[in-house]
């Protein structure tokens, strides 16, 4: 929507700066799925035809042994040593709750060694076991308070993503591809290395775009 591919990691990508591990989003989960189950691999039809398996020689195709006519693609498991997930509260133990979608989040804190919840609130105990089973994920190694944390991206239930500073940021990055690293310097001065915490950060962007990017939670505490 905002950046087909990203400028950033498209130059270094292109420079060898970065070790590219070619796959479609859904080969990334199946690779998780296969770590998070403890299979050797995960048997996926995505990609069968396509050049991803030429690019990525962990990709293997076979036969499916049971009906003997369809391709199928082999993918490896894919473990982290951290998961870092946003979630819209946890408490105090690590069970962190989605307010809205949860994307690929279980499949990642389950093929992780170990997990780091970014919270935009820390609740009591209490408040999770409310109801159980909105929790996605248990026992977090350590948990962080961070309101707007997913900021400039959406948190559901709290705010919707902030278009115009995505923007700034792409067109920043663009420049630092196209050398313009002076650019591309700033935009980290004003964002990254200026601010001295995370809520000089959150200043950085302003009250009152904070405020109107605000969404009504989706569920009452």
């Amino acid at each position: 929507m905002y950046c087909p591919i990203g400028h950033n990691y498209r130059k270094y990508a292109e420079s060898g700066q970065i070790e590219i591990w070619e796959c479609s989003e859904y080969i990334l989960y199946a690779g998780l799925f296969a770590a998070a189950s403890g299979q050797e691999f995960f048997a996926w039809r995505g990609g069968v035809g396509t050049s991803i398996p030429q690019l990525n020689p962990d990709l293997v195709e076979f036969t499916d042994p049971i009906g003997k006519t369809k391709k199928i693609i082999a993918v490896p498991p894919l473990r982290a040593d951290w998961a870092v997930i946003h979630v819209g509260w946890s408490d105090a133990y690590g069970n962190g709750q989605h307010l809205g979608a949860r994307f690929g989040d279980r499949w990642l804190a389950r093929a992780a060694d170990r997990i780091m919840l970014q919270a935009e609130r820390i609740v009591p105990n209490s408040i999770t076991r409310k109801n159980p089973f909105m929790t996605t994920i248990a026992y977090a190694d350590c948990v962080v308070e961070a309101p707007y944390g997913g900021h400039p991206y959406a948190a559901h239930g709290f705010y919707k993503e902030d278009a115009e500073f995505i923007q700034d940021y792409v067109r920043s990055s663009e420049a630092n591809r196209k050398g313009d690293e002076k650019t591309w310097n700033a935009y980290l001065e004003r964002h990254v290395y200026g601010p001295k915490d995370h809520y000089a950060y959150l200043e950085t962007v302003g009250i009152r775009k904070l405020l109107g990017l605000y969404t009504h939670p989706i569920v009452s505490w």
